[in-house]
């Protein structure tokens, strides 16, 4: 009976301890989560950020990871050599528009920045949508000059798109107090990376019922919203003199 006790001790007890410390992590979690809100509540700023991103994600990403996959190897049909070519050269520009406009970034103002990079993407996306309407009435073997353009336009929205990117992790950077910013860029991580899927289910079942070159327009006209959202907000807000955004 003494040998049952303690094997039942033995084995109980591990299991009640690690039950113990996963709530404690889950009631952690928790806490911190809501310290975040609390403070992005108490902020005009970072509540805007916190708000445009998820909605940046929503209509911009869909474009590239669903809408111009289906395009080129659905609708346009091209091999493996262009597609994968039109995949590394954007990819490319992801990598080196950082680079090529850290020089430059001080002297910009980062609210001017940030409303004519998204007015930048919604043009750019705007002109895709006009690039892919135009090619479905060239011919098949005729595709590939269209494919170029439609490659340009998407680095030139990319390019748009990173500098916002910085303005708004600077901008956190600056104005979290350090104790506090784990809690905050989690919460905006979870809302922004949450749109992500949630536009490519929106779009991907559109694209079942409306041609691709519709749903870029409507996101071109989602992403112009959210600029202009963006710029009617920026501009109610009062900035302080060192211009930290």
């Amino acid at each position: 009976m003494a040998i049952s006790f303690a094997l039942k001790f033995l084995i109980r007890t591990p299991y009640q301890a690690s039950q113990k410390k996963e709530i404690e992590k889950k009631n952690s979690f928790l806490k911190e989560f809501k310290e975040g809100l609390d403070i992005i509540k108490k902020d005009s700023f970072i509540r805007l950020f916190v708000v445009i991103a998820p909605l940046i994600n929503f209509g911009f990403s869909v474009v590239f990871q669903v809408l111009m996959t289906y395009l080129l190897l659905e609708v346009y049909q091209v091999n493996e050599v262009v597609y994968g070519s039109y995949r590394s050269i954007t990819m490319v520009v992801v990598l080196l528009v950082p680079i090529v406009i850290l020089p430059f970034y001080k002297n910009i103002r980062k609210d001017k920045l940030l409303k004519r990079g998204l007015m930048g993407v919604g043009i750019s996306l705007l002109l895709l949508a006009m690039t892919i309407y135009f090619g479905n009435n060239v011919k098949q073997d005729e595709k590939l000059p269209i494919v170029y353009i439609i490659t340009l336009l998407d680095c030139i929205a990319i390019a748009c798109v990173i500098p916002i990117n910085i303005s708004v992790q600077t901008f956190l950077q600056k104005t979290i107090p350090d104790a506090y910013r784990g809690r905050v860029l989690s919460v905006l991580r979870m809302l922004a990376l949450s749109a992500t899927p949630l536009g490519n289910m929106v779009f991907g079942i559109l694209a079942e019922y409306l041609p691709v070159e519709i749903c870029v327009f409507i996101a071109s006209l989602w992403v112009t919203a959210v600029a202009v959202f963006t710029t009617v907000k920026l501009s109610s807000l009062k900035f302080a003199k060192e211009n930290v955004i």
